[in-house]
């Protein structure tokens, strides 16, 4: 009997083992679920719209290029959540277009039409960071008339961003988390294995601390997915301008459908807001 109980404990001690290799070795794939080409395009739904690639190390990124018709609209950089693509992300960039700002809508390498290898934490910040690049060096769209926008994993990503480009005319992040490490416990991997396996973590609540542009967290009352609390708590611990707009009965990720015109108000009044005294406070003293 004394045999057997070590025989069982030894088999248990593999599989946890085992467990914990799997999940050190495969959580990019539990947190990033690509979605390929999609089927329609902005002219569906009545929006010109240029293809665009943009190259980057080991392959390119696909975007939307969607212009407000005003020639000099500030730009939304639309960076969207985990298992979405360009196509999916169109609702939530149409408000950003009817508020008067233009849009580049992108693909991480992996999504979509885009190439490359399996996304992970560092390659979508590089991502970001080059689609930054394209917009201020290609477009030639000065910094501060660029306002980034991130929906869940996209929030983080949008958050990284702002964090290295302070002279961004916004900030805006609607459903996202606080850390990989507080969704582990908001999801319960926490109880099965240790926090120390992950090195995914987009670290959004200490970064935050040190962004600079305009903030603007939305977040549906109703989402399971990712709980307003974790907008609070970024909220709580952001420095730079804030606002956090909660949403009854909204959930992940229907905030623009259950909002509708009161969120493109919402949008314009924050954009009239803050970028002028923005603005101001990155103007370089003679």
């Amino acid at each position: 009997m004394e045999q057997l109980i070590f025989g069982l404990l030894g088999l248990g001690a593999i599989a946890y083992a085992a467990l914990c290799l799997a999940l050190w070795w495969g959580q990019t794939r539990l947190i990033f679920h690509p979605q390929p080409a999609p089927t329609t395009t902005p002219a569906s739904v009545g929006l010109a719209y240029e293809d665009i690639q943009i190259s980057v190390a080991e392959g390119h990124i696909h975007g939307w290029w969607l212009p407000h018709e005003a020639p000099h609209a500030k730009t939304a950089l639309v960076l969207h959540g985990n298992a979405s693509n360009v196509a999916d992300t169109l609702n939530q960039t149409q408000p950003l277009l009817a508020a008067g700002l233009s849009a580049l809508v992108i693909d991480y390498r992996g999504y979509g039409r885009s190439s490359g290898p399996f996304p992970n934490e560092s390659r979508a910040y590089a991502d970001a960071a080059a689609a930054w690049a394209y917009l201020v060096e290609t477009r030639g769209i000065p910094a501060d008339a660029i306002v980034i926008f991130g929906h869940s994993i996209g929030g983080a990503i949008a958050i990284d961003l702002a964090y290295h480009q302070p002279q961004a005319a916004g900030l805006i992040v609607q459903a996202s988390f606080t850390s990989m490490t507080a969704m582990m416990d908001h999801v319960g991997y926490s109880r099965i294995v240790p926090k120390w396996l992950l090195h995914q973590r987009f670290d959004s609540i200490t970064k935050i601390a040190s962004v600079s542009p305009p903030l603007l967290l939305i977040h549906g009352l109703a989402d399971t997915t990712v709980p307003a609390r974790m907008s609070e708590a970024l909220q709580a611990a952001a420095a730079a301008p804030k606002q956090l707009w909660l949403l009854p009965g909204a959930e992940h990720n229907d905030i623009a459908e259950i909002a509708h015109a009161h969120y493109i108000d919402r949008l314009k009044e924050w954009l009239k807001d803050h970028q002028q005294t923005h603005a101001l406070s990155t103007e370089i003293p003679a």
